[in-house]
């Protein structure tokens, strides 16, 4: 049987995989999804989100550091918590402007990737908890908002 080196899943290496996932807005299975077959044997997204959840207490050692090289590759692209302040603004503006999404989307320029009308909808309708800042960022200052 070959020996698979082990490292404890400390509370610090925990808080290293919580930092990359809330720099990133990319959860365990998006992050591992692109590797398919490239990702070490036995790797897999439910293992990483119980390591996230302090649920282990030892990894395999290749298993950790292709997770924790494959987060640092990834740009920071950071949510936030759509409080009911947040909210409450992003509602007004939209109010204000008149603008509905479907609208602001198709004729707005430089529309973030991967920001949908169904999106702007749902954190509208407090369906999202979070929302990328960026598409934040850009609703806010589309719909006339200086930040």
């Amino acid at each position: 049987m070959k020996y698979e080196e082990t490292l404890a899943l400390t509370e610090d290496r925990v808080r290293v995989l919580q930092e990359h996932r809330i720099r990133t807005s990319v959860g365990p299975q998006a992050l591992l999804k692109p590797y398919g077959a490239k990702r070490p044997q036995g790797l897999n997204h439910a293992m990483v989100t119980h390591w996230l959840g302090g649920r282990i207490n030892q990894v395999k050692k290749v298993h950790y550091d292709f997770v924790i090289e494959a987060w640092a590759a990834l740009e920071d692209d950071p949510s936030v918590e759509l409080t009911d302040e947040i909210l409450s603004r992003l509602r007004m503006l939209r109010q204000t402007s008149g603008i509905p999404p479907e609208i602001l989307l198709r004729h707005a320029a430089e529309v973030p990737d991967g920001l949908t009308p169904a999106k702007v909808q749902q954190a509208l309708d407090g369906s999202l908890k979070t929302l990328r800042l960026r598409y934040l960022t850009f609703l806010q200052k589309s719909w006339g908002d200086g930040g």
